[in-house]
C-alpha cells in the first residue's frame, strides 16, 4: 500500500502523449484515464538541473502505478498542462511509491 493512497482523492481526466504528425500537427493519445491523484494549486519556484528558475503552479501526486514523462500532458478540470519536473518519491524501504508532479 502506498504511502499517499489515502490522500489520493482528486481525479485527473486525461494523461495524453503528445507527437508531431507528417502535416506538423499535433496528436495526443490518451494514457490513462481517472488517474486518482492529489491536486495542489499555489504559485512557487523551482530550478532545473541547468539552474534556469522556472514558476509553477501547480504540484500533483500520483501512484507510481502510472508511468508519465516530461512530453506527456495532463488534462484536469477541462485544461490541459505541461509536465516541467517528475520527482520520484520512495517508501521507508527504498522502493519507488509514487510521483510528485509539476505542472505549468
Amino acid at each position: 500500500m502506498s504511502i499517499i493512497s489515502g490522500f489520493l482523492n482528486q481525479t485527473i481526466s486525461i494523461v495524453s502523449s503528445v507527437a508531431t504528425d507528417k502535416y506538423g500537427d499535433i496528436v495526443k493519445t490518451t494514457k490513462y484515464t481517472n488517474v486518482p491523484c492529489r491536486w495542489q494549486e499555489g504559485l512557487k519556484v523551482v530550478s532545473d538541473t541547468l539552474k534556469h528558475v522556472k514558476e509553477f503552479s501547480i504540484e500533483v501526486w500520483i501512484s507510481s502505478d502510472y508511468t508519465v514523462t516530461y512530453t506527456d500532458v495532463i488534462t484536469y478540470s477541462s485544461s490541459d498542462y505541461a509536465i516541467i519536473d517528475i520527482i520520484k518519491r520512495y517508501d521507508l524501504n527504498g522502493n519507488l511509491d509514487h510521483y510528485q508532479l509539476v505542472l505549468e
